[in-house]
C-alpha cells in the first residue's frame, strides 16, 4: 500500500513539473532574433604576432672591471654587476653557478640557512668555500 502512494506522489509531482513548466514558458516567450555574421579568415601568411621586446641593459666600457674566467668564458665584474662581452658591448648578466670570487660585494647580507652561512647581494647568493 505504501509503494502506490508513493508512486501516485512521484507521478503526481513529475506531472505537475510539467506543466508548470510549459505555462511559463508559454505566457513569457519571446522571440529571439538572430543575425547571421560571415566572418572572413585571414590567411596565416598576413598575421603577425607582437611581443614585448626585453631591454638589455649594455654598456661600451666598464671602470675598474676586474675579469672572472670560468669555463673557457671571460666574465666581467664591475660596479657589482657580472657582466659578458658581447659584439663591443659588455651585457648584464646574472652569474653562472660556480663562480668564484676572492672579494664579496659591498653591502651584502648575511644569511644563516640550516646550519650553513650564505651571503647576499643585489639577488645573488654566495656561499664560503
Amino acid at each position: 500500500m505504501k509503494t502506490i502512494y508513493k508512486t501516485f506522489a512521484i507521478l503526481a509531482i513529475c506531472t505537475l513539473t510539467g506543466i508548470t513548466k510549459v505555462n511559463a514558458q508559454n505566457k513569457n516567450s519571446k522571440k529571439i532574433v538572430s543575425k547571421k555574421v560571415s566572418i572572413q579568415r585571414v590567411p596565416a601568411s598576413k598575421v603577425t604576432y607582437k611581443t614585448p621586446k626585453s631591454k638589455v641593459a649594455t654598456v661600451r666600457t666598464l671602470s675598474n672591471k676586474s675579469t672572472i674566467k670560468y669555463n673557457g668564458q671571460n666574465y666581467y665584474y664591475s660596479n657589482n654587476k657580472y657582466y659578458s662581452y658581447s659584439q663591443g658591448h659588455y651585457v648584464n648578466i646574472m652569474p653562472k653557478v660556480g663562480f668564484r670570487i676572492a672579494v664579496l660585494p659591498q653591502n651584502y647580507n648575511r644569511i644563516q640557512f640550516k646550519n650553513n652561512i650564505y651571503f647576499q647581494s643585489q639577488g645573488m647568493f654566495y656561499s664560503q668555500n
